[in-house]
């Protein structure tokens, strides 16, 4: 280097080894993500078949069989059913686009800690929400699923119909997501 340069060649390579080591971190966190998302899209969702079905104020226990592909939103039993319950509205023009393009079904599946499956169906025939709440009785669909990684951006998700998934996050994050999952669908019915 001249001298007179304003920075010194040993200046120069601390400033880039801690540039290295603040983007190091995040790149392994970014490559591990990628690994559970690639394991995730390799299997297949298996949906419990003993589901209670709830919908407006009636919950309905038996089996249900439920058709892919599916958008699955999953609350799983470590969330505060009763903080996320009355935030499932949020999934009602979903559940009006499944019906109206028939090209994927809505299935909200809420999973209930040990010993409060009535409490959940109570609290989702309060909210009266235009489209049935699947309540996972025996907490089986993570026992099922092992290939869901625990992280909640897992949780949320649209399966080909083969059942394995196809895209993941929830579209009613963002309005880019909701723009992916529309070509995702679109691309999806064109291989049909």
């Amino acid at each position: 280097m001249r001298n007179g340069s304003k920075y010194s060649r040993a200046a120069t390579t601390a400033i880039f080894a801690v540039m290295l080591s603040l983007l190091l971190p995040c790149s392994c966190r970014d490559y591990r993500v990628g690994r559970r998302m690639k394991a995730m899209m390799e299997n297949p969702i298996v949906i419990p078949e003993r589901l209670s079905t709830a919908w407006r104020d009636t919950v309905i226990t038996g089996s249900v069989a439920l058709c892919h592909p599916l958008l699955v939103i999953h609350v799983d039993s470590s969330y505060c059913s009763t903080c996320v319950i009355p935030k499932l509205n949020r999934y009602s023009p979903l559940y009006a686009q499944s019906l109206s393009e028939g090209t994927f079904r809505l299935a909200v599946i809420v999973s209930s800690p040990h010993g409060e499956a009535r409490h959940i169906c109570h609290q989702v025939g309060l909210h009266h929400f235009d489209f049935p709440v699947y309540v996972d009785l025996e907490n089986e669909f993570d026992l099922l699923n092992p290939s869901i990684p625990s992280d909640r951006r897992f949780h949320s998700f649209l399966t080909d119909s083969l059942g394995r998934p196809r895209l993941i996050g929830d579209p009613t994050a963002s309005e880019h997501l909701m723009k992916i999952f529309n070509e995702v669908l679109k691309s999806e019915d064109k291989t049909k």
